[in-house]
């Protein structure tokens, strides 16, 4: 889910990540996220605000105009499938 080499299979409009601060990919860490939505710069600042495996990742996405809370929760369907609600 959070594995920086993978982030561009299931969010293609993401263009860089860069770790800011705290450690990464546990609860505290910040990262500025940069994406090209249709030509337009969108930059949100990430903060792992929730990370309880193999079950929960969540996080706030800020940027001047916005912030996003999302709580990621993962359910077993069937032995190694996983499928992602929101």
């Amino acid at each position: 889910m959070d594995n920086v080499e993978n982030m561009k299979e299931w969010q293609p409009s993401l263009k860089s990540f860069e770790h800011q601060s705290g450690e990464p990919g546990q609860v505290g860490a910040v990262s500025k996220l940069t994406y090209n939505e249709n030509g337009r710069e969108i930059v949100l600042t990430e903060t792992i605000t929730g990370r309880k495996e193999p079950e929960e990742f969540s996080g706030t996405y800020d940027n001047p105009v916005a912030r996003n809370r999302v709580k990621n929760t993962f359910v077993e369907l069937d032995r190694g499938k996983f499928n992602a609600l929101a």
